[in-house]
């Protein structure tokens, strides 16, 4: 999991702003330094034809990618809460029939479960072997209780398998972060567009030094957005699981 989420988010806001506008004023120094006349005037000749695309591709790049990020995070939101909807009809299917009570114990101890160990999991791209094994015992239950009326049957292991869809859902939201690559990919576009705007404006060393503390502004909020939202079940801006929590406390014990 990224350092970042365990901060407070205005922490890791502050952080992370410092960090790109810190790198693009050293950027500025550097290059303002060494660059000569003859570079200085190749890259104004430039600016007008590559620094408006090139800002362009990577601000598009980084939008389908927030973009992507976020259907994740309403995947897993919608996951969570259609796991807590089967469970609350498995519960209202059963009813108040007694007989059925292991079942709807076993059905409280998933949920348990799924909020004490499998929770603190998700947000490692991981999930808990235990919790799996409680739904396998679930459905051998409802297949075995000879109390059940056919059709109460069918419907109970119906919902006990929306119930392993949307979990499994769930999983693979949380297990689908952004390779490493791709942060490489933007790490270096962001490198080679901090050095494209300092060249261009080298000539005026306080203008240089204006236009890298925009940039790094820019860079670092967009690049805090993904950071936030890669993880849908991680950080300050995450999925909670107030709704599968809801049914645990209500559910009778």
């Amino acid at each position: 999991m990224n350092p970042f989420l365990n901060l407070p988010i205005w922490s890791s806001t502050i952080l992370i702003l410092a960090f790109w506008v810190g790198i693009f004023l050293a950027l500025s120094q550097i290059i303002n330094r060494f660059q000569t006349t003859e570079m200085r005037q190749s890259f104004k000749s430039l600016a007008a034809s590559l620094g408006s695309p090139l800002f362009s591709a990577f601000l598009l790049l980084t939008a389908f990618l927030i973009a992507s990020i976020s259907r994740d995070f309403d995947r897993g939101r919608d996951a969570v809460q259609s796991e807590s909807l089967a469970m609350e009809r498995v519960t209202s299917l059963l009813g108040t029939d007694t007989k059925s009570n292991s079942i709807q114990k076993e059905l409280r101890i998933y949920a348990g479960m799924v909020l004490k160990e499998e929770w603190p999991l998700l947000s490692q791209g991981l999930s808990s072997p235990a919790t799996s094994d409680q739904l396998k015992l679930l459905v051998v239950l409802v297949m075995q209780d000879s109390s059940l009326e056919p059709d109460i049957r069918k419907n109970l292991l119906d919902e006990v398998r929306h119930v392993q869809e949307a979990r499994a859902r769930r999983i693979l939201v949380a297990e689908d972060n952004l390779p490493a690559v791709v942060w490489f990919a933007l790490l270096v576009c962001a490198g080679v567009f901090g050095c494209f705007v300092q060249m261009v404006h080298a000539e005026n060393l306080l203008a240089g030094r204006i236009i890298a503390v925009l940039s790094g502004l820019v860079i670092g909020t967009l690049f805090l957005v993904l950071i936030l939202l890669d993880n849908p079940f991680a950080g300050a801006i995450s999925v909670k699981p107030d709704p599968i929590r809801n049914f645990y406390l209500k559910s009778p014990q």
